[in-house]
């Protein structure tokens, strides 16, 4: 009977460990909630209030559940997110959510667990885009961390693709909307475009394979390389994205003026 007995300790333990927990998230989305409620009505003078909250949710970071440190890095990218969407149209400024969060973040991307490293990856993009110069001293670190999180071994496993899309797709954000070295954005969109096309995560892709599109549209060299060399790898992207789920009507229309402008270009060219 012993046995028995300490196998429903056991079970009972469980028990409690996952009530808790759950009880823990409904805690956290409710504080989550109210912090995004504050911040939609106040913009940045909710920061304050957020720095009193910051400690236990950097607190959950250090927990060696990653269900723990998800809790965290939810938020952070709701923030973030709710931030670049705005109020009424108008974004609210994320400088200082990108200044509090960015490092915390680049840190979670290291995580060896997939749905981790994918939500943590995902803000670092939203903090490169949104966050302005106060991401500029997370720049040579995001720029590594995601280099390596792309270029693993088992970066286009089935559990860790979503994860390394939107680690491209972050690297994108970087190269597009921060202040780099003209050498530095080359290489990382040489290293972007070489990933495309995206396949595992579809939102993310959806914008990649926009911003591709609007980047061959205003000829960027770096994406058209000299002499349009890199013309033929863009438009075997395009053969591969059109009529699938990463592609839609906004894209579909690009390509096909993109296609005409070729087509056009390659007829001058033969004249």
């Amino acid at each position: 009977g012993d046995e028995d007995d300490g196998g429903e300790e056991d079970e009972d333990d469980y028990e409690r460990d996952t009530e808790a927990l759950e009880w823990e998230e409904d805690l956290v989305e409710q504080v989550e909630y109210a912090m995004c409620r504050m911040y939609e009505h106040h913009g940045e003078a909710f920061l304050p209030s957020l720095d009193q909250l910051l400690p236990w949710f950097s607190e959950r970071l250090q927990d060696i559940d990653p269900a723990q440190q998800r809790l965290s890095v939810n938020l952070f990218d709701d923030l973030l997110e709710l931030g670049s969407a705005g109020v009424g149209g108008t974004p609210l400024p994320c400088h200082g959510l990108a200044s509090r969060f960015a490092a915390s973040l680049i840190q979670c991307s290291r995580s060896d667990d997939p749905d981790l490293r994918q939500a943590a990856i995902y803000g670092v993009g939203l903090c490169a885009q949104h966050g302005g110069q106060s991401f500029t001293p997370f720049i040579d670190d995001a720029v590594n961390t995601l280099s390596f999180a792309a270029s693993t071994p088992n970066a286009r496993s089935e559990d860790f693709e979503a994860g390394t899309d939107n680690a491209i797709s972050a690297l994108g954000k970087i190269a597009q909307y921060q202040a780099i070295a003209p050498v530095q954005a080359s290489q990382l969109w040489t290293m972007w475009l070489a990933y495309l096309p995206l396949k595992a995560d579809i939102p993310e892709a959806l914008l990649v394979h926009r911003q591709l599109c609007q980047l061959v549209e205003a000829n960027n060299p770096d994406i058209l390389g000299p002499n349009h060399s890199n013309l033929a790898r863009i438009l075997a992207i395009f053969s591969q994205v059109l009529e699938t789920d990463t592609c839609d009507e906004g894209i579909t229309r690009n390509i096909r003026t993109i296609l005409h402008q070729a087509q056009a270009g390659l007829g001058d060219a033969v004249e």
